[in-house]
């Protein structure tokens, strides 16, 4: 389903149970709603990219993936090495300009990673990280992957219903929990081996 015809369902099962609020919740709610579900969908998955970075001598951030859901490792190798090292993420909140670095270190600011100590050689970065699929935008889009429909349909039973104080709010809840749980463990099985894991030498 498309994201109109989503929120379309949503509307005629919480008409078709006697919610009187029904036709109150604006698309922006509903879509809200839908996106939420997407996302928890894609903490279930727990699918898996690698991406490289090829960096110049004294660049010291780079921009991380808008899909990134949660890291999984960082490696560095300079050019010309044979192996990669792992890159350990820093203590402190911030890199300070004085103080010199003895291991390499990474930190999370923002949306970008930068890293210390400042490298004087080419190399390349990369991250291994769980991602998540794309929000649904426009009334055109379908989400990724494509077989989620229910699950999406049910997260926003529940919070709509639950936001009103309505008891069948629970029973959606339960539909939500049944089918993710399900679908995760069908999609754990299906893509455990799709991608590689990364070899890591200290």
């Amino acid at each position: 389903m498309d994201l109109k015809t989503l929120r379309a369902t949503v509307r005629r099962i919480l008409f078709d149970q006697a919610a009187p609020t029904a036709s109150r919740w604006s698309d922006d709610d509903l879509n809200r709603f839908l996106n939420e579900a997407l996302l928890e969908v894609s903490r279930a998955a727990k699918r898996r990219k690698i991406q490289d970075y090829s960096l110049t001598a004294g660049s010291e951030s780079i921009a991380l993936p808008q899909d990134l859901l949660r890291l999984d490792a960082v490696l560095w190798k300079d050019n010309g090495a044979a192996s990669w090292s792992q890159v350990a993420h820093a203590e402190t909140p911030y890199p300070l300009d004085d103080e010199e670095y003895y291991e390499r270190l990474y930190w999370v600011i923002g949306s970008n990673m930068v890293f210390r100590p400042v490298p004087e050689t080419p190399y390349t970065v990369r991250l291994g990280y769980f991602y998540k699929f794309p929000d649904l935008a426009a009334d055109t889009d379908v989400p990724e992957p494509a077989n989620v429909d229910g699950i999406l349909i049910a997260y926003a039973m529940w919070q709509a219903l639950d936001f009103d104080g309505s008891p069948l709010s629970a029973i959606w809840q339960q539909k939500f929990t049944q089918q993710i749980t399900g679908w995760a463990l069908a999609e754990q099985r299906k893509y455990r081996r799709r991608m590689g894991t990364i070899t890591v030498i200290r």
